[in-house]
């Protein structure tokens, strides 16, 4: 069991393709976007078929909570450039849509302007950091992390602001590659419980996920930022970073979703 054999996808037709939607990543209803948002990008890669036209930026709107069980995806490609190609996406099950989903695809450019004003979060390396073990009430998918705290609340241990920091990797190891980002992308403990030192149910509306680096990238482990700075009238917004070991920025994430206490 592991993130790619529960993503992986067979060709069922011009842009369409079959997969298995696997219950190991299960938050309360239905699997994390993160997951859901693998799949797209394994199509997109599928249907491009371009090692040197990566993925660069993913947009998902989730519509629906599929079951356990098979979907399909449609790839659209919109319109291929010298550089860069735009897709449309979508996951359907049984006709029905789950996910619809916008992205882009470029090579990566050497010799352009470039500038990195922003720098990781201080942390020790993962081997120092504690292990975070599962608690009461945490969704299942946590299970498929391993997990090292480094500064937040926690669910019981409210903190100041809606921010955490950890260090993460799948638990199967494996590369970490344009599949592998898209789930860590969405694959932590959502940074509103760190204000409000408790679980919610926070279904996501849509993720936006940009990788800024080239993949795979070196390592088993990243060091994920999330943080939130509104909530209001329901919904909420968190801003993510994913970092190597070595100080590289591979995606930042932004996402919009519910917030609702659990009854």
């Amino acid at each position: 069991m592991s993130l790619a054999a529960d993503t992986a996808l067979s060709r069922n037709g011009d842009g369409r393709y079959r997969g298995e939607v696997s219950d190991a990543w299960w938050i309360e209803r239905g699997p994390f976007g993160g997951y859901l948002s693998a799949f797209l990008v394994r199509a997109l890669q599928a249907e491009l078929d371009d090692p040197q036209r990566p993925p660069r930026s993913l947009t998902v709107h989730f519509v629906d909570a599929p079951e356990a069980g098979p979907i399909e995806v449609a790839v659209q490609v919109e319109r291929s450039g010298r550089s860069s190609t735009a897709l449309s996406l979508r996951i359907e099950q049984d006709g029905r849509p789950i996910a619809l989903a916008l992205a882009g695809a470029a090579a990566w450019r050497d010799g352009e302007p470039q500038w990195a004003d922003v720098q990781p979060p201080a942390a020790p390396p993962p081997e120092d950091c504690p292990e975070v073990a599962r608690v009461e009430g945490a969704p299942r998918f946590q299970q498929r992390f391993d997990l090292r705290w480094v500064e937040g609340g926690f669910p019981g241990r409210p903190a100041e602001r809606a921010r955490h920091v950890s260090w993460m990797r799948l638990k199967e190891g494996g590369p970490l590659d344009h599949v592998a980002v898209t789930a860590m992308s969405d694959g932590w403990l959502p940074a509103a419980f760190s204000k409000l030192g408790r679980f919610a149910i926070v279904p996501t509306f849509d993720l936006t996920i940009h990788f800024r680096a080239p993949l795979p990238a070196p390592g088993e482990w990243l060091l994920a930022e999330y943080r939130s700075a509104v909530s209001a009238g329901g919904a909420w917004e968190e801003d993510g970073e994913l970092w190597t070991q070595d100080g590289t920025l591979v995606a930042q994430s932004r996402q919009l979703a519910m917030m609702r206490e659990r009854r």
